[in-house]
C-alpha cells in the first residue's frame, strides 16, 4: 500500500512537470527525456489518417482499406485495425496536447483500473514543445466531431432497433 502511493505521488510530480509518462509506443513519435520527438514517416501516417477522416467519406473499416492501398501498414505489416484509427483520432497529443491521468488503480492488489472522466483527466496545450503537434487543433477537432456525432447516431439507432425488438 505504500509502495502504490509513493508511485502516485511520483506521477503526479511528473505530470506537474510536464513529463510525458506511458509507453513510448505511440505512433508518429519516439520518447527521449520525458518528452516526444516527431518520426517523420510516421507522422506522414497520422496527418493522412486525420485528413482522410475529416473528409467524412471514410468509416474506419473503409480508412484502414484506403491506407492499405496507399502502402500504409502498422509496424507487424498487418493492415491497421479499427480500434487503432479510433485511438489514433481521439488522441490529443497529435494536436500538441499533454494529457495524463486517463486510467486510475482503484486497487492496488486486484490492479482493477477504472477510466477516468473527461474533468478528471489532465489535459493541457504543450506550450514548451514537449509534444510537438502533427496535426492542426482545426483538423483534429474536425476529425472528433465527425467521429462523435457517428457515436451518437449509432448510439440511437442500436437503442431504437432493441426498442422495435421488444415490441
Amino acid at each position: 500500500k505504500k509502495l502504490s502511493s509513493r508511485v502516485k505521488f511520483g506521477h503526479r510530480q511528473a505530470v506537474e512537470k510536464g513529463h510525458v509518462l506511458g509507453s513510448s509506443n505511440i505512433t508518429g513519435y519516439k520518447k527521449e527525456k520525458c518528452k516526444l520527438v516527431l518520426l517523420k514517416e510516421e507522422a506522414k501516417f497520422v496527418s493522412k489518417v486525420y485528413e482522410l477522416y475529416s473528409t467524412g467519406e471514410y468509416g474506419f473499416y473503409k480508412l484502414a482499406k484506403k491506407l492499405d492501398e496507399m502502402g500504409y501498414r502498422n509496424k507487424k505489416g498487418k493492415i491497421y485495425d479499427k480500434d487503432t484509427l479510433k485511438r489514433i483520432i481521439q488522441n490529443p497529443k497529435y494536436k500538441g496536447y499533454y494529457r495524463a491521468r486517463v486510467h486510475e488503480t482503484i486497487d492496488y492488489r486486484t490492479k482493477k483500473r477504472k477510466k477516468n472522466s473527461i474533468e478528471d483527466q489532465v489535459i493541457y496545450k504543450c506550450e514548451d514543445g514537449s509534444i510537438p503537434a502533427i496535426v492542426s487543433e482545426e483538423l483534429w477537432n474536425k476529425a472528433n466531431r465527425i467521429l462523435n456525432k457517428r457515436r451518437t447516431f449509432l448510439k440511437r439507432f442500436r437503442r431504437n432497433k432493441f426498442r422495435s425488438q421488444i415490441l
